[in-house]
Order: structure tokens, then sequence, then C-alpha cells
């Protein structure tokens, strides 16, 4: 069942120290959020705020691996300095020198840890995870599943007994509001009430699993990670068409598609080809991007912020990475470089422009922009209100042309008081020979609209660009690259600095060199930083079970707390 496979998924992105621990402390789970929370600011990897020359993020700086006296001596916790530091009551010794102390629980922690040796683990988000060992339990209660024998060892560690069996009416209540977002029909209740077995239950899930309301539900989650929006954002936050993109997610989720394709189809789909019309519809996701269409923007500047609102997206939703931060600089906590960041950003460079300036002077969405079949009754009736546009179009023109070859004589004639003020003001302060181009089309429009020939033809022309609309074929942005690509190059303050070449950042493929053409450098970094990604679809979980896997869970990888 997909429900039992997505919490699967879940389980085994955690690494092997998940399930049975041989030492009382584990450096990801207890001991590197104390270090990052308390000591990182002034003994991190930040050469500019590090402090006394010491590091403490990693073990050769804080033991003092090279010589000389560390602050941490692994194996004798009263020798190392870190713990004369931290418990010290003298406040010109005692750290952190700013907030508050640290808590008796975290002393405990730190000197278990540098008892038993200071073990320093690599991040658990950058930790190929493995299948976790079931830990052992000595509950009465029976586990039914590998997922209850975890449940039930971390309630046997406090001493806590599981919550007692739900009641069948407020269990079903919570199948369909779990699944579908919406509560169970009175009938449904009474029938799983009357007779609460297994399989009754099994069958409502797989019932409600099956439902289109099951995609509907779960893609919210998964569109607010693409930052989906019928609008471009912004002030003038104007309609745009992308909800095909939409309807994607919802069928996806809904058809099981595998995770791989669901990733590819969204991120690369656009450089394969021969795509079908759904593949193509799936790069919407970074369509997504909100977009300044004001005045005073400037359209390259327009374009850059959607490149870079790219690459932080895909950063945070598939590399569980706040790489935006590699943006200015090199990354203070992820190990990502401006140049990991830049080579990302030089794919995306090569997309067509998302925004172009309109003959009117005005700013709009460009870009790839598909339209999408209709059915050949549909598109007759929307050729047939094209032609009677055209038709009426003209119509309005010879009657527009007659009415106004009338205007001089009914300017000298018209009572000019029952004018509105703005047009007597321009009749009163000019001559018609002097008078620009607003002015005239203002008077214009004015004595048209007084003409009852030109306002009857005006309304069939209002109606039929209404219907007309309405039986448009529908339209949605998706990716589309350019022909020619782009040079990507950073500059320093004004002056260019170096050129950035495509490519994938290190840490995504360790030890790997990429010089990849179609669509495989967009999943590169997918295969190699499975935790990370597995961390976003925690967030999916966490829809579902609540708090409890990570309050940390939006921060860049290396400070998120590690997961329950």
């Amino acid at each position: 069942m997909r429900l039992t496979a997505l919490i699967a998924v879940a389980m085994l992105a955690m690494p092997a120290a998940t399930g049975g621990v041989e030492k009382s402390i584990d450096f990801n789970r207890d001991i590197r959020q104390i270090l990052a929370g308390r000591c990182f600011k002034c003994h991190g990897p930040d050469e500019q705020t590090r402090k006394a020359k010491l590091r403490l993020d990693i073990r050769s700086g804080a033991a003092n691996e090279q010589g000389g006296n560390g602050a941490i001596r692994p194996g004798n916790p009263d020798g190392s300095e870190l713990l004369a530091r931290v418990t010290s009551q003298d406040k010109d010794l005692r750290m952190p020198p700013e907030g508050d102390p640290l808590t008796p629980s975290e002393i405990r922690k730190l000197r278990t840890w540098i008892a038993e040796g200071a073990e320093y683990q690599r991040h658990w988000a950058y930790t190929r995870p493995v299948r976790p060992r079931l830990p052992e339990i000595k509950s009465r209660h029976q586990p039914r599943n590998a997922i209850d024998h975890f449940v039930l060892a971390e309630l046997e560690r406090r001493n806590l007994d599981p919550a007692p069996v739900a009641k069948p009416a407020i269990l079903i209540r919570r199948l369909y509001l779990d699944l579908i977002g919406l509560p169970p029909p009175v009938e449904k209740v009474r029938a799983f009430a009357a007779g609460p077995t297994d399989e009754m239950y099994e069958r409502t899930v797989d019932q409600l699993l099956g439902s289109p309301r099951f995609g509907e539900k779960w893609a919210r989650h998964w569109l607010d990670l693409a930052r989906y929006a019928d609008s471009n954002g912004y002030h003038h936050d104007d309609r745009r068409s992308i909800w095909p993109y939409r309807d994607w997610v919802i069928n996806a989720i809904n058809e099981d598609k595998p995770f791989d394709r669901f990733t590819i189809e969204q991120l690369a789909e656009d450089l394969i080809a021969n795509a079908t019309l759904n593949q193509r519809i799936a790069t919407g996701f970074h369509r997504n991007s909100p977009a300044n269409l004001a005045g005073g923007s400037k359209i390259d500047e327009v374009r850059a912020s959607i490149l870079f609102d790219r690459v932080n997206t895909t950063g945070t939703v598939w590399l569980g990475a706040t790489l935006e931060c590699a943006q200015c600089h090199d990354h203070k906590f992820d190990p990502y470089t401006m140049k990991d960041y830049y080579g990302l950003f030089a794919f995306f460079n090569n997309d067509i422009a998302e925004v172009k300036l309109h003959s009117t002077g005005k700013k709009q969405l460009a870009g790839g922009n598909l339209r999408l079949p209709v059915s050949a009754e549909r598109r007759a009736r929307y050729e047939e209100a094209h032609h009677q546009r055209d038709a009426i179009q003209s119509k309005l023109d010879v009657a527009s042309a007659t009415a106004l070859g009338r205007v001089r004589q009914w300017e000298e004639t018209v009572n000019r008081e029952k004018l509105p003020p703005n047009i007597r003001a321009i009749l009163r302060s000019s001559k018609p020979d002097s008078r620009n181009d607003v002015a005239r089309k203002q008077v214009e429009t004015h004595y048209l609209n007084q003409q009852a020939e030109v306002r009857e033809i005006q309304a069939q022309l209002k109606l039929v660009d209404a219907v007309q609309k309405s039986l448009a074929p529908p339209t949605s942005l998706v990716l589309a690259q350019r022909q020619y690509p782009r040079e990507t190059y950073v500059y320093l303050r004004g002056i260019r600095h170096f050129d950035v070449t495509q490519n994938v950042p290190h840490i995504s493929a360790p030890g790997k060199e990429h010089h990849l053409s179609s669509h495989d450098w967009r999943t590169v970094p997918c295969r190699y930083v499975r935790p990370q990604i597995d961390c976003n679809i925690r967030q999916l979980m966490l829809q579902r079970f609540k708090p409890g896997s990570a309050s940390t869970r939006w921060h860049s990888a290396c400070r998120r707390q590690f997961p329950t």
C-alpha cells in the first residue's frame, strides 16, 4: 500500500545509528546541536568570526591532534578545557560568554561523550542511509510491524505505555481527515463501527488511497515546496496560467508515479527530446517563481532574481540545503561554495528569458507557454467567435470613423456645462490643433461614448470577447531552452571576477567530475544526498504525524536536529 511505502521510505532514510545504539551518546543526535547552538558562532567553520584559533566543529581542531593542548581530551572529561569552561562559575571564564549557561542535561551529555572517546561523526545529512536494525523490546505489547518496534522501544526508554486503542468512530475519522482531508460520511462511520476488523480497516485505507481526493489533499504540501501560485507576486500580482502544473502534481500522486520520474520530469524534462505533453507541463515546477513586473523593475534584474529563486528552490526541495547562503559567500555550515552555487545557476541560465517588454512598454511574462489541446468542437467554436470579433471590430471602426468626423462640429455646439470637468478643462485650455494625443483621445472617447450606434457595437464586441476568452485553448507556463547558451560569470565589486561552467556541487557526487549533457546533471545531486531529500519526505510525514520529526526542519542541513 502507498501509505506503508511512504512511511517505510521515511524510516529507511535514517542512519544506522537509529536502531540499537551501542554507545549511550550519539554525536549527531546528542552533541552536534549543542555545539552548533552554543559554540560554533565563535569556534566553528567561519574563519572571520573564529576566536582563540579554536575549532570545535571538527575533531582535529577540538582535540588538537597535531600537537599541543586541545579543548577536548578524548576519554578524559575532567582534563578537558571545554568541560571546565562550560561548568565554570567565573563569569569571565564561563562559556558561552553570552546567553544562558548550558543546562545540566547538556553538560551530562558532553561529559559522557568525552568519556566515551569524543567521537565525531559526519553529519547525518551527508551520510548514506542504511537499513536500521530493529531494536529489541521487552514490552508486553506485541508489535504488528517494523515501525512498532521503534515506537515501542522509545516508549520503553521513557517508561511510557502506548496510547489506548482508538474507538472505531474516532479511528475512521482520523483515516479520512489524514488521507483525504475530508470527514467520513455518516453511513461509512456506522458501517465501520459495526464491524471494525483488520480487513475492513485495510480495505478502508485502500479505498481512500485510491480516491482522487488523496492526491488533491497531499499535493498541497508539495505545491507549497514548489511555491505554486496563480499570480506573479510582488506589487502587480497579475494572474498567470499555470494550473495544469497543479493538476499534474495531483495526478502524479494519485497515479503513484515513482519518485525518480517525479523528480526528472519536473527538473529536466525540458532537456529531453520527444517529451510528452504531460512531461512538458511538469517543468512548470520552475515557472512558479514570482516575477516582479512593476514599472520600475529592470528586465535583467527580474530574470536574475527568477534564476536565483530557481537555484534556491532546487537546493531546498531536492538537496535539503539553504543554498542561497552561497549566493554571496561560501556556506558557513553546509559544504557548498559560491562556485557550486553558480555552477547550478549556469544550468538554469540557458532558459529562455522569463520577462519581456510589450509594445505598450509594459512588462509581461515570456518564455515557454504551452498551448494545451482542446476538442475539435471547442476549437471550431473558438475560431467562429474569432471571425465574429473581426467582423464586429470592422463595423466598429467604420462607425467610429463616421462619428469622429463630426467631432469638431460637436465641440462648437455642445453645452459644455454638462461635460465632465476634465473634458471641459481640455476644451477650454487648448485649441484643437495644439492638443496632445492623450487629450485628443479623451475628447474622442467621451464623444464616441455618447453615440448610441457606437455603444451598441461596443456591447456586441464585449460579449464576443467574453465568449472567445471562455473558449480559448488553455495554456501553461513551462521551461524552454535557448538555442545558444549564455555565459555565466561572477562579479566582485563590479569587476568580472571568474567565469563559471555548468557543474553540480562536489558534495553531491564526491570524487566525480561531471561533464553531463541532456537531463542527467539535474538528477546527479539527488543520487548522492539522499538523506536530505528524504528529510523533505519527512516534512510530508510531519503533516501526517504532527510535531516530533524535528523542530529545525527548515534550517540548513548541518543545523537541523537529528530526526526521530
